[in-house]
Formats: C-alpha cells, sequence, structure tokens
C-alpha cells in the first residue's frame, strides 16, 4: 500500500482467489487494512471474490448452495469493518449450454441468493462476465436491477462487445472497473490504450455521464518485473483521458 501510494495511486482493490484464503480475513487482519489505509491514504474501491466464481462455472455448482456460507462470511467482514461497499465475482467459462434458457433461469435465481445475503450486510453486488459465460452478452442486468457490472473492457473485447460503444443503459449499471484491454481474440488483460488509444476518452466520459462515481480501477495482467513500469504508465495514460473528458466537458 506504501509503494502504491508512491506510484500516485489513491485506491487498490481486495481480492481472494482461493477459498482457503478465507481463514487469513481475521478480525486483526482488517483491522490493519484500516490502519494502513489511513497511514498511506489508499483506500479499498471493491472486493474481488474470485474464490466464488467457481459458483457459476457448471449446472452442478450452479444448481447446488456453493459460495453461499463463504459470502455471508466475508460480507460480514467487510460490513463490520468498512472496508468497502462493492463486491465483485466474476463469472467463469460455463461448462455447459451457457445459452440454455433453463440455466439462465438458474442463473437468475442464484444471483438473487448472493444479493440477499450482501444487500443484508448494505453491500452492492457487481458480477465480472468473462467470455463464454453465462453472462457474457451482458443479458442479465436487464434482467436483475437490483445487481451491476464490474466493467473489464477485455473480457467484453473477447466475448464479440465493443466496450467503448455500450448503451447508457448498461454504462448506468457499472459499479467497479478492471480496466484493460486485448486485440478482442485472446482474453488477455493488458494495459489501457494498447490498442485502443483513441477511444478511453470515450469511455471515461459516457462512465460518467451515466452516474458512475468509484474509483476507475486499472487491471494489467503483466511479468512481475514489469509491475511498477506498466501500472505506473496506465495510470499515466488514464489521467491524460480523463483531463482530456474534463477539459471538454459542458461547463
Amino acid at each position: 500500500m506504501g509503494f502504491l501510494a508512491d506510484w500516485g495511486f489513491d485506491t487498490m482493490q481486495l481480492e481472494i482467489f482461493h477459498p482457503e484464503q478465507l481463514i487469513a480475513w481475521t478480525d486483526d487482519a482488517c483491522l490493519k487494512l484500516k490502519e494502513h489505509s489511513l497511514k498511506t491514504g489508499i483506500t479499498f474501491s471493491q472486493f474481488v471474490a474470485h474464490f466464488l466464481m467457481s459458483s457459476f462455472d457448471s449446472p452442478s455448482s450452479l444448481y447446488s448452495d456453493s459460495g453461499l456460507n463463504e459470502a455471508a462470511e466475508i460480507s460480514e467482514k467487510l460490513r463490520r469493518h468498512e472496508l468497502t461497499s462493492v463486491v465483485t465475482i466474476p463469472l467463469p467459462s460455463f461448462a455447459g449450454h451457457a445459452e440454455d434458457e433453463v440455466h439462465q433461469k438458474q442463473l437468475d435465481e442464484k444471483v438473487i441468493r448472493f444479493w440477499e445475503i450482501l444487500s443484508s450486510h448494505n453491500l452492492k453486488l457487481a458480477f465480472e462476465p468473462q467470455p463464454l459465460s453465462l453472462g457474457a452478452d451482458l443479458a442479465f442486468l436487464k434482467r436483475i436491477p437490483q445487481v451491476g457490472l464490474n466493467l473489464d473492457p477485455g473480457h467484453l473485447q473477447c466475448s464479440g462487445l465493443d466496450p467503448f460503444s455500450l448503451d447508457r443503459s448498461i454504462f448506468s449499471r457499472v459499479m467497479s472497473t478492471h480496466l484493460c484491454e486485448n486485440d478482442g481474440t485472446e482474453n488477455l488483460s493488458l494495459s489501457p490504450g494498447t490498442y485502443e488509444k483513441n477511444r478511453w476518452g470515450g469511455l471515461i466520459g459516457q462512465l460518467e455521464e451515466a452516474g458512475y462515481r468509484n474509483s476507475l480501477d486499472i487491471e494489467i495482467i503483466c511479468p512481475p518485473e514489469n509491475v511498477e513500469k506498466t501500472y505506473k504508465e496506465g495510470l499515466l495514460f488514464l489521467k491524460k483521458n480523463m483531463d482530456f473528458v474534463n477539459e471538454n466537458s459542458p461547463a
């Protein structure tokens, strides 16, 4: 958190990748996070419950209670220690026919069950659909008004969607971001501006016009030795585009 502040960032994401890591989220650990947040000025934009994505990866997991108890446990910790107000659950590639209406109906029912748990702790719930997932076409947003979207342009590009020209109704549902991009063929998380250098100002402007007020979080997957250079460049690119939006906004 200290070196992120030194690099010019003011926000970071919290995340658990594997269920067994949940045990590390003790009250003492959460208090230490709060302490370092106050010391460094780094706040927490969202909690990414990566470990819950297996609750949506197959018919057997979709039609089960998998993940619900774990969601309740982490939600209680997040709310009690006021770490963040947004929880993101990635939707992985589905081992079945994702377009099947029966599976889509069950998706809606399980999403609502997760939302009921999180909302009982005053937390917002966003989903991050990956290519070939049950939510890849974003149609779940129209069916389930209670939840929102974690905007990952790279995932959308590889799902056949243009993240730079989404409908305003979709931009208005964005609760968090994983800003990255790729060439639309391989689901990579590359630095913003790698390919679409001239369209990011428009995306940021559309988010602001739609009422988005959370952090513009970057997600770049790169070798460890390139992290500092790549993230600093990504931050500078976004700041330049934010300045462009502000300079061209109506007075």
